[in-house]
Parts: C-alpha cells; structure tokens; sequence
C-alpha cells in the first residue's frame, strides 16, 4: 500500500482484491493481512453496516501536490498526444477514477465487537500497528500515477500518436509513461477493482478509545 501525500488516501498497487473490514499488521515497510473482521465476528451483519455510494468519477491531483499540463512551454516541448505530469513530493499522486463506487463501514455502529475482538486477539497491546479498511473503492477505468521521489516529472503518451487534451483521454489503456518512467509508479485501472482504500486504527484519547486514520 502507498499512502498518497497530504491525504488520507492509500493506493493499491498491488493488484489484490481488498476487502471491506480487511485487518493488517502495520510494518516499518509494508501491510501484512491477517484476517476480516466479518469472518472472525459473525454476529456482525455485513449489509447493515456498509455505506455504498452512487457512482462518480473521483479525482486527485492539487490536493498532493501534482500539477497537470497539456500544453508546451517547456526546452521539451509536449506533443499533441502528451501530458506532462509534475509531482511536488514524495508520494505525490494523479488519481483518475471513473464510474468509482465508494463503500464505507459504520466503524462507530460495531465498537463495541471491534473492541473485544482487538483485545482477544492482543492487538490492543500495540494498538498502533494494527489496522482495518474501513473505506474502499471500485472503479471501472482510470489512472493512478505516485511519484517515487520529490520535485519530479513524467510525461504520459498515447502509443498511436492520438491527442490527449483531457482528464478523460488519460485513463484509455493506451496512453502509459514516455518518459521519465524510473521516477514514478503506475496504477491503471482497465477492470473492476480496489485501487484505493482508506484504513483506521484505535487510539486512547481521554481514556476513551477512539479511531483515527492511518
């Protein structure tokens, strides 16, 4: 999982299924799934506690730090099937989804069984290293690109030379990286899946457990 910069917003770019209420171990360098909530906790009832949105297009870019270009200005100038992204920080990222369903869990309806759960299997003795999907969503086309490092650039490229002049044009399965490919990654989204996720963990506050994000 890639957290995107100033977000709380995880790209998946592993490729695996996610699933709502997905329970992982969080490391110094990655997530290890351990289990669902709703098959460790059967009372809890799935349908009732799932928000499903109406489908939309969702879009991320200014929020991270990403500029998008389409035109030229540049010692190298863009040509008309090129789109130039550029990336402030690490982890910046362009997130293009469409036709993207968002389905959320009403963590605040089951606390009381989340809570017994953590302490019957000792996560609540490191509390902060043990999280779940709480949000994710499905999208049938779009684009995710991250930078790897900060202050850098990609250009992006339809591969039969046909113009790219909008958000729309960059999620077709031919427009990928030209140049400058090393520096970032990629996500593309040509099927149904989960590209991205949002997870929460507990935390004590006032002596009272909370949630918050990861």
């Amino acid at each position: 999982m890639i957290k995107f910069s100033n977000t709380q917003y995880y790209g998946n770019e592993t490729g695996l299924a996610c699933k709502i209420g997905h329970v992982f171990q969080r490391t110094r360098h990655d997530f290890i799934f351990l289990t669902n909530i709703f098959d460790e906790i059967p009372e809890i009832e799935r349908e009732s506690c799932i928000l499903k949105s109406n489908p939309q297009t969702f879009m991320l870019s200014s929020e991270t730090g990403v500029t998008i270009d389409f035109d030229a200005g540049y010692a190298v100038p863009l040509q008309k099937s090129e789109v130039r992204l550029r990336f402030k920080n690490k982890h910046s990222a362009f997130v293009y989804l469409t036709e993207s369903v968002t389905y959320s869990l009403a963590v605040e309806k089951i606390r009381e069984q989340l809570y017994k759960f953590w302490e019957k299997k000792d996560y609540i003795k490191d509390v902060a290293n043990y999280c779940l999907i709480n949000t994710l969503m499905e999208a049938k086309a779009g684009k995710i690109v991250f930078a790897k490092c900060s202050n850098t650039s990609v250009t992006l490229g339809h591969s039969e030379g046909l113009p790219v002049r909008s958000l729309d044009g960059l999620i077709d399965a031919k427009v990928g990286i030209t140049r400058d490919a090393s520096s970032v990654g990629i996500i593309d989204t040509t099927h149904i899946n989960q590209p991205v996720v949002q997870m929460v963990r507990w935390y004590k506050k006032y002596k009272r457990m909370k949630f918050r994000f990861v």
